[in-house]
């Protein structure tokens, strides 16, 4: 009986045990079926609402573009019959609705054309939760491209020291903007009617070199000239040519060769005991004739082949012989014997020093060119080109790199004459660069050119001159491909390229003529003609060019541009409401990347060489488009290039 009882006790707190662990789960999860019916009722209820601010979104995007594109946070709300995004988190059926607009990135640019939109629900009870969507919405309507690349297209913008070229790309129009001469033509497109000028007696020209304002010529080549024009270069308001007057002559000699400055001219000539004659310009008498200031008489009985004077020294060539002679303050009488000497190949053509270094062609077959070191006088460096003999050749002043050097006819299509030769080091035999020789003989020429001078002129292109075919030929330098020429068939005897006081680029030539020996051609596009330069855009106007004549909204910007080292091209563009439905006459503010300090900053980028400009054009409502570019450059012979421009938009 007592056992009976002990096992009843135990068993009712056995039942005990079991009911307190059950009944909680059995009433928990009676309360959760409530709860969860009620939780679904609301998620089915945001679901329908979050779809609605989907759509509610789309619709306003729909409506315009630049007023949905701003980053934030919104709720829908119904205005009228449209649909409108209020600022900050809304109410609707008692849930909170929030639509966050944030920016697209794509390769570290902003794209302007696309938005993320991120749309959340949210409700309380009967617990706290939430659903979210996350879409991204463009431009409801297609989005045009807008590109300049054309000459016709460049040529219609406005230009301040810069100018517009052909390209030769792949269109039969294709252009390019760059730094210029502020001269309107192109070096491609070369004409000889902008000056001449006939000089004294029937003597040939044949020695030519420049200054800003000034060209000294040596006409005395034969007995019927004179020895020596000083030719005087006005600087004419720009749209204008220049004009060339004869305003003195010297004479006595037959002339080699001629260097100039502004108070002498130094002439290379066939006395013997004067074979470097210099002629004071300061002075003339009332026949406008100089006098001579002073000579140097060379060892031997050569004549003066080439001259080059650097400060108050002097370089000569005579036969195979290079001499340096000190020259006097006011270059009276002789300037003695010479300070040191070189043994040459053979009779130099040319001589350019530049620094420590002078540089010669050389009238030999196996040895074109040839390098002295002007501190030892002795040769260190050669070239051999072709088995034609140097006839010319050119260094820069601030970068002697490079020799641009021109030989005696090599006849043939494939025998090139001008070559362009690596003088970066200066000892031992230099070689001609990868792919930089040029023959002045192409198919359908009339006949090959003998070249006679060579002159590197702004643009990165080349002025080869000589007698017979084109005797006048344009290369660009960055193909060695020929881009304009003339015929002239009196011959050109030289050349020489020069930049006036206005920064407007020229070539002088001397010719074969005897009725107008000395002709000026206008130069084209270069760095070289400026360290500076704008160029603005023509209007561009979508209900013109694409017969879109609503609010239009500018997005993206695409520039492919050339910047060599040292050499700088950046952006700005504007957008502008038209008046009386037009973009004649409107006023634009041009603006760069930065939205702190849109006015003060631009497009641009770091990289050199053939690169691209991206960026985002700030949204302003406007259906007229302009943009603007600025040039500049730390090397007077490099210039960045626009190459075109694109702008994309949308209604």
């Amino acid at each position: 009986m007592l056992t009976k009882k002990g096992q009843s006790l135990v068993e009712l707190l056995i039942v005990f045990a079991l009911a307190s662990s059950i009944l909680p789960a059995v009433l928990t999860g009676a309360i959760s079926s409530r709860d969860g019916r009620a939780q679904l009722q609301q998620r089915q209820a945001a679901f329908l609402i979050l779809k609605q601010a989907e759509e509610a979104t789309r619709s306003y995007r729909q409506i315009g573009w630049v007023n949905f594109a701003i980053d934030g946070t919104f709720h829908p709300q119904l205005v009228g019959n449209s649909w409108n995004l209020s600022s900050g988190p809304g109410q609707i059926a008692g849930f909170e609705v929030t639509v966050v607009i944030s920016p697209v990135v794509r390769d570290d640019i902003d794209d302007p054309s696309t938005k993320k939109v991120v749309t959340t629900v949210s409700w309380n009870s009967p617990r706290q939760s939430s659903i979210t969507s996350t879409k991204y919405l463009t431009r409801y309507q297609d989005n045009i491209a807008h590109k300049e690349t054309t000459k016709s297209n460049f040529d219609a913008g406005t230009k301040f020291q810069t100018a517009v070229s052909l390209s030769g790309g792949s269109l039969f129009d294709d252009g390019q903007v760059q730094l210029g001469a502020g001269s309107q033509r192109d070096w491609c497109d070369p004409n000889l009617s902008i000056t001449a000028l006939d000089l004294p007696k029937s003597g040939v020209a044949n020695a030519i070199s420049a200054i800003p304002g000034q060209a000294f010529a040596g006409t005395g080549n034969n007995a019927s000239g004179i020895s020596f024009a000083n030719v005087s270069i006005t600087t004419p308001p720009s749209g204008t040519a220049p004009s060339a007057d004869l305003v003195g002559t010297f004479d006595g000699h037959k002339t080699n060769a001629v260097f100039g400055e502004a108070q002498y001219a130094y002439l290379g000539t066939d006395t013997n005991t004067k074979e470097i004659v210099i002629v004071d310009l300061r002075t003339k008498d009332a026949n406008n004739k100089y006098s001579e200031a002073g000579y140097f008489n060379a060892p031997g009985n050569g004549n003066g082949d080439t001259i080059f004077v650097s400060g108050n020294t002097g370089y000569m060539t005579s036969g195979n012989k290079l001499y340096k002679f000190a020259l006097s303050a006011n270059r009276s009488g002789s300037q003695g014997s010479p300070t040191g000497t070189a043994n040459l190949e053979a009779s130099a053509k040319k001589l350019i020093v530049v620094g420590s270094y002078a540089y010669l062609a050389i009238n030999s077959d196996s040895k074109q060119l040839q390098i002295v070191d002007l501190n030892t006088m002795s040769v260190v460096g050669w070239a051999h080109v072709n088995n034609k003999t140097g006839r010319d050749l050119y260094v820069s002043q601030s970068d002697d790199s490079k020799v641009y050097l021109v030989t005696a006819e090599d006849t043939g299509t494939d025998k090139p004459e001008f070559f362009i030769i690596d003088t970066g080091g200066k000892g031992g035999e230099r070689p001609v660069l990868s792919g930089k020789t040029y023959n002045t003989y192409q198919s359908g020429d009339p006949q090959g050119m003998d070249p006679k001078a060579v002159t590197i002129v702004t643009g990165n292109k080349a002025i080869l001159v000589g007698h017979g075919g084109y005797e006048y030929q344009v290369v660009k330098l960055d193909n060695m491909q020929r881009c304009g020429q003339l015929n002239i068939d009196t011959g050109i005897n030289g050349s020489v390229s020069i930049i006036d006081t206005q920064s407007r680029a020229y070539t002088y030539i001397i010719t074969g003529d005897v009725s107008s020996e000395f002709k000026i051609i206008e130069g084209g596009p270069g760095g070289g003609a400026a360290t500076s330069g704008t160029f603005e855009s023509q209007t561009s106007d979508p209900c013109v060019n694409y017969s879109l004549c609503h609010q239009t909204a500018f997005n993206h910007l695409s520039a492919n541009v050339y910047q060599p080292e040292g050499t700088f091209l950046k952006l700005q563009v504007a957008v502008a409401m038209p008046v009386n439905n037009s973009c004649a006459g409107v006023n634009f503010t041009f603006m760069g990347s930065d939205p702190a300090n849109r006015t003060g900053s631009y497009f641009s980028t770091a990289s050199n060489g053939d690169t691209t400009i991206n960026g985002a054009v700030p949204m302003i409502s406007g259906r007229c488009f302009r943009y603007k570019a600025f040039f500049s450059t730390g090397n007077p012979e490099a210039t960045p290039v626009l190459k075109d421009f694109t702008v994309n938009f949308s209604p």
